[in-house]
């Protein structure tokens, strides 16, 4: 879905801003905006549908390396924990050296 771009006309109504986003290399997304005015204030609303927390409660270190989606808009993220209480469905796992554990989340 594309973001939702305005901006407050002179006649004090919000005026709609045609806005795309763009792939910018390194792992960074950036706006293609068309026919704003720069001289006033823009609003850009990326349009998150859904979100959520994931990760230990401060116990360790998470980090997610990779999401996908599938057909039906579901989310599946892989990544690596140590953290004690990184949430899990089954009942908690045993014991084991320290270490990273990796994830497939979804």
């Amino acid at each position: 879905m594309a973001p939702v771009s305005y901006q407050a006309a002179a006649n004090g109504l919000l005026a709609p801003v045609r806005g795309r986003y763009v792939l910018l290399g390194n792992c960074e997304v950036g706006f293609a905006l068309e026919g704003h005015d720069r001289s006033r204030p823009l609003v850009i609303d990326p349009v998150l549908v859904y979100s959520t927390y994931l990760g230990g409660m401060g116990s360790g270190d998470d980090a997610g390396y990779a999401i996908a989606m599938d057909g039906e808009g579901s989310a599946y993220v892989t990544g690596r924990t140590n953290s004690a209480d990184f949430p899990i469905a089954d009942p908690p796992r045993p014991a084991h050296p320290p270490g990273d554990d990796v994830f497939v989340a979804s």
